[in-house]
């Protein structure tokens, strides 16, 4: 079992989005938080695919039974197949804490850090999915669009900078843009 540490803000849930693109079996959460889990389906799963389990927290946040829920899975898991488990940074912290989770899957790891021409990219794409349509974003005392003209060296240095304050964090960037 192999463990990914997704950023605690990710709502695009790009772990998600690349297991689906890669075409592995993703194993969503239960529908209710006290609802059962059909393990008799997941343990009788014979596929040579990879099975995803993208928000490990889901699993167990804001229920009685969760903890239980997070033994049983990863024990179903470890049996006998490869699996790769996505959990935001919080919930995982809270799991090696509680439960050990860090000996089933020992070493998790993160996505690389955003640098700024990567998180020029990402800011562009959340901006147009943006309800509000014709928004442009300006330097401060400058006519340069920031998301439209990337060749600019302001630009470069804006999104360098702010790369380097997240730590290349999305999430964190995007709260910083958005202040």
């Amino acid at each position: 079992v192999l463990a990914v540490i997704t950023p605690p803000c990710d709502q695009s849930d790009s772990f998600l989005n690349w297991a689906r693109g890669s075409g592995h079996l993703c194993i969503a959460p239960p529908v209710f938080r006290s609802g059962p889990v059909d393990w008799a389906r997941l343990e009788a799963s014979t596929s040579d695919k990879i099975v995803i389990v993208p928000q490990l927290e889901q699993w167990f946040l804001r229920s009685a039974e969760g903890l239980d829920r997070i033994r049983k899975l990863m024990a179903v898991l470890g049996s006998a197949r490869h699996a790769m488990v996505g959990c935001n940074s919080f919930a995982w912290a809270y799991l090696a804490k509680a439960i050990r989770i860090d000996l089933i899957a020992p070493g998790p790891f993160t996505f690389k850090p955003m640098d700024g021409e990567r998180l020029a990219t990402w800011l562009t794409q959340v901006s147009q999915s943006d309800p509000v349509t014709e928004t442009t974003f300006r330097l401060i005392g400058s006519e340069t669009a920031l998301l439209r003209d990337r060749t600019n060296p302001g630009v470069h240095k804006f999104f360098a900078t702010l790369a380097g304050r997240s730590l290349g964090i999305p999430s964190v960037a995007w709260h910083m843009w958005r202040e």
